[in-house]
């Protein structure tokens, strides 16, 4: 069957739809995933520095960590919204102007006097976020050809796996050796960095279709379209279980020097960049139901393997690796799917799905915490295999209908 793909509009340079991977088409993936990357690296960097972040800004690290929550909600709540009010708007400025403003509210946090300013720019910091993520996917639909979109968008969402290997752990070290204000300056030159390269690289005339809440109320309301996106969240759930608590699980299998942890977290990391890369390939040479049926398979018996950490280092390498190619590759498959499930309303799907990744971040950390207290640790990893084979089998009963 023929796959029906949003064809680009007029005014969009033909050159961006060449076959092969033209100059100008790499430029501007390049800058999308740029921007993902300041993203990524800013939304996810707070967990390693809630505990100097507390101490200097005297409040209570609990009241700290909740600066997580409270950038998760509000992502998820504004990124459908965004998507339908920036509709109208060339995609470059709306992209352009989002970079910017995540410059600012990073160059705010950085700045910020005190903990109820600090939460403004966090705030702030989301909803440019919010912005960008799921513009950027639809820019993708528009400017790559249809038989390299699942690349394209590998490409592009490589830059959230690139933050998760080395974003976050750079803003981590930097910020514990030179102050936690030095990590949000960090991802503020990175914003800058990905203004600029998006300001240069993207077409001038980049127009979607005009939407509206109605639409996207009859998106919520279209029955396969939202289980096909809630995979997304039971993924992201079944991951951030034990995700959240990795560094507890870590010390309890024995690895307590800095240099394990630091080996582990790039194991996942480095596999995560190769996982997102070669899914969205093969979501091309195949389809994107065929990838992501292989990921999610593989992922839940990879969580469950998290619980033989202890038994060998050389062990918890490969598990870690394992967990990140499978967790980090469902992301291209699953956009390119959901862009082709309803490509006429592509923009607004993938931008609940991008809400989905967040709802899904949330609830698996509150579920991780809720095991860790009833439960242990050791919970954790059987706790996220369990949900994600409930993602599996969502995802087997979303094929009706499936074109992709």
């Amino acid at each position: 069957m023929t796959l029906a793909i949003p064809q680009p509009p007029a005014a969009c340079p033909a050159k961006l739809r060449d076959k092969g991977p033209t100059t100008p088409l790499r430029l501007a993936l390049y800058g999308l995933a740029a921007a993902n990357f300041a993203v990524g690296t800013g939304a996810l960097m707070l967990s390693g520095l809630v505990a100097e972040m507390a101490a200097d800004l005297r409040v209570s690290e609990a009241l700290t960590g909740q600066l997580i929550t409270v950038y998760a909600l509000v992502y998820a709540i504004a990124a459908p919204l965004m998507s339908v009010w920036t509709a109208r708007f060339d995609k470059r400025r709306v992209l352009v102007t989002a970079s910017l403003g995540l410059l600012i509210a990073n160059a705010a946090a950085a700045l910020a006097p005190n903990f109820e300013m600090l939460a403004l720019a966090r705030v702030a910091a989301a909803l440019s976020a919010a912005a960008i993520t799921p513009v950027a996917a639809a820019a993708v639909t528009a400017i790559a050809p249809p038989e390299r979109l699942g690349a394209a968008l590998g490409l592009v969402f490589g830059g959230m796996a690139v933050a998760t290997a080395v974003g976050v752990p750079l803003g981590a070290l930097i910020g514990t050796s030179l102050g936690w204000r030095s990590a949000f300056v960090m991802v503020a030159g990175l914003a800058a960095a990905s203004t600029l390269i998006l300001a240069l690289a993207l077409p001038r005339t980049l127009h979607g279709a005009p939407r509206t809440l109605a639409d996207l109320t009859a998106l919520l309301r279209d029955r396969p379209a939202m289980i096909a996106v809630s995979v997304t969240a039971l993924v992201m759930t079944a991951q951030f279980i034990p995700f959240s608590f990795i560094s507890v699980q870590f010390a309890q299998a024995g690895f307590n020097e800095p240099s394990a942890l630091f080996l582990l977290l790039l194991s996942f990391g480095a596999a995560s960049v190769v996982g997102n890369h070669v899914c969205g390939a093969l979501s091309d040479r195949f389809t994107p139901m065929r990838v992501l049926t292989g990921v999610v398979l593989a992922l839940a018996p990879a969580l469950a393997a998290v619980s033989l950490i202890g038994l060998s280092f050389w062990l918890a390498l490969a598990i870690m690796a394992v967990w990140g190619f499978a967790g980090v590759g469902f992301n291209a498959p699953q956009q390119a799917r959901l862009s082709r499930l309803r490509p006429e309303q592509a923009a607004g799907l993938l931008a609940l799905n991008a809400s989905a990744i967040y709802l899904g971040t949330m609830l698996g950390a509150a579920l991780g915490g809720a095991l860790m207290l009833g439960l242990s640790a050791a919970a954790l990893p059987w706790g996220g295999a369990i949900i994600a084979a409930l993602a599996a089998a969502t995802l087997y009963a979303s094929r009706s209908g499936d074109e992709g």
